[in-house]
């Protein structure tokens, strides 16, 4: 049989006597292949490289199952997407819920459940506003089914000179106001979004389903007050 039998010598040998690129020794103390690349003395990879079971976070030899090691071992359930915190480090983020995305915060990223829109024309924009509950009504579409109601507001088309514009959503299926503070416009302003009095949404009863009738409530018009819209959004728990 044929066979190669390469100069057997010690670890310090190797290191003296491997000088010229290509020079080959078998270091006796470690049992690894060395070899000269020009430029230092290095260990030629072997099956005792071949490590399925290396030690987390290693950085030496055995080198060649390491950082797969490492990167296998940051995924702890199905659906998990590993990214890296810093160079070289990483971590997992875990699945989202059902229907959730992926966005960043700027340093990392992260899962939201997105967010559902319904602008609600209740009456014409030179309609003039009157005060009464049932101005319009909304029922609830699939879409939203399971949802909560995290944001409310209002705009109208001519402001009112006296008097704020005050809006009650009300769920006429359960039997509930979902504000605790009620949908205002301040006097000479077209919109909710600068009011002072800002909507606060009742916790207890901001969730809705499929079917369910949720009553528009005018409770005060303002002066010459016309046109409103209400703008409400929703959102998966």
């Amino acid at each position: 049989d044929e066979r190669l039998l390469l100069p057997l010598l010690s670890t310090a040998e190797c290191t003296t006597v491997l000088n010229a690129e290509g020079e080959v020794a078998f270091d006796e103390q470690t049992h690894r292949i060395k070899m000269y690349n020009g430029s230092a003395v290095g260990s030629a990879v072997t099956t005792i490289d071949v490590d399925d079971t290396p030690v987390d976070s290693a950085t030496t030899d055995p080198i060649s199952s390491n950082w797969a090691y490492d990167f296998q071992q940051t995924l702890t359930t199905a659906g998990d997407t590993p990214y890296a915190t810093e160079a070289g480090v990483w971590t997992r983020l875990g699945i989202g819920g059902s229907g959730s995305l992926a966005q960043s915060t700027g340093s990392a990223p992260s899962w939201v459940q997105p967010e559902k829109m319904v602008i609600i024309k209740v009456i014409t924009d030179d309609s003039t506003l009157i005060t009464g509950n049932g101005q319009a009504h909304f029922t609830i579409p699939d879409i939203l089914n399971g949802m909560n109601l995290v944001d409310a507001d209002a705009a109208i088309y001519t402001a009112s000179s006296s008097g704020l514009p005050t809006i009650q959503l009300h769920n006429l299926t359960d039997g509930h106001d979902m504000l605790s503070t009620e949908i205002s416009i301040d006097e000479t302003e077209l919109n909710s979004y600068t009011a002072v009095a800002q909507p606060v949404i009742n916790a207890a009863e901001d969730d809705v389903v499929t079917g369910d009738v949720i009553r528009i409530d005018v409770d005060i018009a303002g002066t010459d007050t016309t046109g409103l819209d209400i703008i409400l959004t929703f959102q998966l728990p």
